[in-house]
């Protein structure tokens, strides 16, 4: 039906706040020049719409600020060959697959690696990633684009949640909480903001180091082997034809799983319409037509 949710998604916009910030910082230009574009069009919004959100562009801008502390040896090790690549690819059968791949890299050994963004509340299950089609499709793909020799396929999870900055104390010191949730680069420039001494903190420095592996960042590659590729590919083909039939027959069932209740945002018009409610009223309301957009909702 072309709807698009009028009310903005938090999640949907810092997601894709953080993804323009990758891939303007992936083609080698400054991120913060984006970073404050974006803040400037943030605060044009409406009011209610700012609150809705939160101070996303201080929350996005910190954690583009230790992702690349935290990755600032990448340099070193790879190569940006595209970003953002948005491709269509012809199937054997004849079907079209579109390749959308948030970065192509060269390692020093000359193997090609997809790499793709998530923005998650929680990191998931590596078992997840390794059902998850999505890059075995795109790994097919850029195979026969001539992307070779391919490496694999490494999942770049980012947390949704900004490093948290340690409180300052009535004393002017911070707080050495160990549970405070953040990175040793987080509190660093706290200590520095006011002038503390770092060798005062090198306690709590030590503990979170030791605590922050795999809390804000994680990269897990996952190989793509030939018996993987071919059952992926045989399974989309079944899919899409299953799509065309449903599209032929005007009839899209249900698929129910858990994100439901949390990701969707037509949630609310899927039960109406499942339980025989007049759907118009919610569309006249809650949305506009026009294909949804998950990435550059700000721009």
């Amino acid at each position: 039906m072309e709807l698009t949710p009028k009310q903005r998604k938090v999640q949907l916009e810092r997601g894709s706040w953080i993804h323009e910030l990758l891939m303007v910082h992936n083609d080698g230009e400054d991120w913060r020049v984006r970073h404050r574009e974006l803040t400037k069009q943030f605060h044009n919004l409406w009011e209610e719409e700012r609150e809705d959100l939160g101070d996303l562009p201080t929350e996005c801008g910190r954690i583009m600020l230790s992702y690349l502390r935290t990755y600032r040896a990448d340099a070193q090790h790879y190569r940006v060959i595209d970003s953002e690549l948005n491709e269509t690819v012809t199937l054997p059968n004849g079907l079209r697959l579109q390749v959308i791949v948030d970065v192509v890299l060269e390692d020093t050994g000359g193997g090609i690696w997809l790499r793709d963004y998530k923005t998650r509340d929680k990191f998931t299950r590596t078992e997840n990633m390794m059902l998850d089609p999505q890059m075995t499709l795109y790994f097919w793909a850029m195979e026969h684009m001539g992307y070779r020799p391919l490496r694999g396929a490494e999942y770049d999870e980012i947390r949704t949640k900004a490093p948290t900055v340690p409180s300052r104390l009535k004393s002017g010191g911070l707080s050495r909480a160990k549970s405070i949730d953040t990175d040793v680069y987080t509190y660093m420039r706290a200590i520095k903001r006011y002038g503390l001494d770092p060798n005062d903190y090198s306690d709590i420095l030590r503990h979170i180091a030791v605590n922050q592996k795999d809390r804000f960042f994680r990269r897990t590659p996952i190989p793509k082997d030939a018996p993987v590729i071919r059952t992926t590919m045989k399974e989309a083909v079944q899919t899409a034809q299953e799509i065309q039939l449903a599209e032929r027959r005007d009839r899209f069932p249900r698929t129910f799983d858990n994100s439901c209740t949390w990701s969707c945002g037509y949630r609310d018009l899927c039960i109406t319409e499942l339980y025989g409610g007049n759907i118009e009223p919610l569309i006249k309301m809650n949305f506009e037509v026009g294909r949804e957009d998950g990435r550059k909702r700000l721009k």
